[in-house]
């Protein structure tokens, strides 16, 4: 795997902030050089799911600590980077599975939405402005659950499930409908896939996006039976021996199982017994009166996920989501050596995922070298690392929303400058959610990253979004701040990079850091270190690792 070829240039940027054309150019540089972006689809090299054993040639240190808290967060501090050094790999991932407590609601979450009601919305305009109003509410309280320490693992799975079971806030039109299931997937983030389906099956806004409450006997709707299948727990594609996962039969024959289910103005569902199809359908070779929740003696959730993938000999549900859960933390292509690995011990502990990604964050395949720096980051990734690790503000206040102007970047809070690259929360593009990987760059969103970065650290008159980098305390916050400049900017390049760059790239970004001088010159405490510090880092998060993770 060669990630250097991406990273291809004499200067991400050129003199006076000037993006180059290797940035502005992707077709030149981004399109076959990124990790993942390979003609070939072949999977990462590296170990299996043998357990990490920290030695010599593999520590544990700066570099697998950051990448560990990189995959499972969003950006670690260097704080949070040297108590990881000081601890274990097992010790820093168990206390990320010990879980975190639930949240209180955001305020405005559970407000009166009159124009519900089980078959379909018509809000008028003023009652979209209250939803629409209620909506950035609860991204905004999502954003800050996402910023804590305690909570970064959930959160991250949080948006895993997002972007699997996904909802699309512009259909539901209900906020306690979204609220609902953003705690169902917070609640069942590190719990059992089994269960969380058969709960989004159920899901007010589920039932809502898919079509769900229109679905009843005689006329069943074939959304959610669709989706189910295809991309919440089978997968489309055909085995080895060239049968079908499922077929079309399958899906109509589903969709009967499903129907009954509407939803209460409350924040719940309910069964409506005349609306079930109660005769007996044939659903993967199987027939029966199939139903779900308990309505029926035979519950087709259960029927789903006993099915065997025919080519690994697993079961086919943990191979597809097990799948998902590689490429979410490890790279875009899955090694499904290690992905049976995974399924099998899905199984064999009730579909839990906890075990699974402890089986996976602590094994030698995610500690080996190719692993790290194998990914591109999200936007939420790119926006809320960057503000962790530079320790700027959230940028959120009762007034920042309003702020959305594409030729102000400055003013954007976090939510706004995720959206601009192609990340709004509650609102993926469709079904599939984000495809992810190579997708998050482009001729468009590479040069706004930058750009984001620069008035971040540095931001110009009118711009100012209120994130408040003081560079000085910044960079005094990390050793050898004054004492060794050589070491200061290791430091930098290990908190802010997942990978080591050459000397050439290197040289700048000294000399950005000592204007001129010699390094026993150095001192944060000077009257202009503060803009070197800033023309450093601007740099540094100019250069194409900084998109990586």
């Amino acid at each position: 795997m060669n990630r250097r070829s991406f990273l291809q240039r004499s200067s991400a940027f050129a003199p006076n902030g000037a993006v180059s054309s290797a940035w502005m150019e992707p077709g030149a540089v981004l399109r076959h050089n990124l990790p993942g972006m390979r003609e070939s689809v072949a999977s990462i090299s590296a170990g299996d799911l043998t357990p990490y054993t920290p030695r010599p040639d593999k520590p544990w240190d700066t570099r697998r600590a950051a990448h560990l808290l990189r995959r499972t967060g969003f950006g670690p501090t260097w704080e949070e980077i040297t108590a990881a050094v000081g601890s274990t790999p097992a010790a820093v991932v168990d206390g990320m599975l010990s879980g975190a407590p639930m949240p209180d609601p955001p305020p405005a979450s559970n407000g009166d939405f009159p124009w519900y009601n089980e078959i379909h919305l018509s809000p008028d305009n003023s009652q979209l402005q209250q939803y629409y109003s209620a909506a950035s509410t609860l991204q905004e309280w999502w954003t800050a659950l996402m910023l804590l320490p305690s909570a970064m693992l959930r959160e991250k799975m949080v948006l895993f499930w997002h972007n699997h079971f996904v909802s699309e806030y512009s259909k539901v039109l209900v906020t306690p409908f979204m609220l609902t299931q953003n705690q169902l997937f917070r609640q069942n983030a590190l719990g059992s896939f089994k269960d969380l389906t058969k709960q989004v099956t159920i899901d007010p806004a589920m039932l809502i996006y898919l079509d769900g409450t229109t679905s009843k006997a005689g006329n069943p709707n074939e959304n959610y039976a669709r989706e189910l299948l295809e991309l919440f727990t089978i997968g489309v594609g055909k085995y080895g021996d060239g049968t079908p996962h499922y077929t079309e039969h399958d899906i109509v024959e589903l969709a009967r199982a499903l129907t009954g289910w509407r939803v209460n103005t409350t924040t719940t569902s309910e069964f409506k017994p005349a609306s079930f199809d109660n005769g007996n359908k044939t659903i993967l070779g199987a027939t029966g009166n199939f139903g779900i929740q308990g309505k029926t003696s035979m519950d087709v959730i259960d029927l789903i996920f006993d099915q065997t993938d025919k080519d690994l000999g697993k079961k086919r549900a943990a191979v597809f989501v097990c799948s998902k859960l590689y490429q979410y933390f490890v790279y875009d292509t899955p090694d499904m050596d290690i992905v049976a690995g995974m399924a099998e011990t899905m199984a064999a502990n009730d579909w839990q995922i906890a075990p699974v990604l402890r089986q996976l964050l602590l094994s030698e395949h995610f500690m080996d070298d190719n692993v790290i720096g194998a990914r591109i980051k999200s936007p939420v990734e790119f926006v809320l690392g960057s503000i962790r690790q530079l320790h700027l503000n959230a940028g959120i206040t009762p007034t920042s929303r309003n702020n959305t102007d594409i030729g102000k970047q400055g003013l954007h809070d976090p939510v706004t400058a995720e959206g601009y690259l192609a990340q709004t929360l509650l609102a993926p593009p469709n079904v599939k959610g984000w495809p992810g990987g190579r997708s998050w760059i482009s001729s468009a969103t590479v040069p706004l990253r930058i750009r984001y970065s620069q008035l971040w650290i540095d931001p110009i008159s009118g711009q100012d979004g209120g994130y408040g980098f003081a560079p000085v305390p910044f960079v005094k916050s990390l050793p050898d701040a004054k004492t060794d400049v050589n070491k200061l900017l290791d430091h930098l390049l290990e908190l802010m990079l997942p990978l080591a760059v050459t000397d050439d790239a290197r040289k700048p970004l000294l000399d950005a850091l000592l204007a001129g001088g010699q390094t026993y010159e150095w001192d944060p405490d000077a009257a202009n270190a503060g803009p070197r510090i800033k023309d450093c880092l601007i740099a540094i998060a100019g250069l194409g690792e900084y998109q990586l993770t």
